[in-house]
């Protein structure tokens, strides 16, 4: 499953996001509508297969990595930053409130869905716009 493709939809008043067809098809592809949000770092929402997200978190922890602060902190930051959800039969997401607010996006306005080849993401036009700046095509 990969995702390409940039494009806006609204974000209405309930939460919910209408995804479009590119992001429908690939989960058709898999028959599978579970994901995994995730806030990260940069202030957007990333949106995983459930399978793909499982995929990076089944990496085996040790014993003595708990031992680690740096590596409780990332855990803890991940456990914060996530949470399930569904695509629904109508193909909208629910996004919830804590992860909205942690990745700037208003309820009743227009953000912008970005591909980014194993899941995709949920930016505000703002921090897009921003992102796009930081952006840098090599030769």
């Amino acid at each position: 499953m990969h995702f390409y493709g940039c494009t806006s939809s609204e974000l209405d008043q309930g939460g919910r996001i209408k995804l479009p067809l590119w992001v429908q098809g690939a989960f058709s592809e898999i028959g599978k509508s579970e994901v995994m949000l995730y806030c990260l770092p940069e202030g957007c929402l990333a949106v995983f297969p459930l399978s793909q997200w499982q995929e990076y978190r089944q990496h085996p922890s040790q014993l003595n990595e708990l031992q680690e602060l740096a590596y409780r902190r990332h855990e803890r930051l991940v456990g914060a930053r996530s949470f399930p959800g569904e695509i629904s039969s109508q193909g909208r997401l629910q996004l919830p409130e804590h992860l909205m607010e942690a990745a700037s996006l208003k309820k009743d306005s227009m953000v912008v869905l970005v591909g980014a080849e194993k899941w995709f993401e949920i930016w505000s036009q703002e921090r897009w716009e921003h992102e796009q700046k930081q952006l840098v095509v090599s030769d």
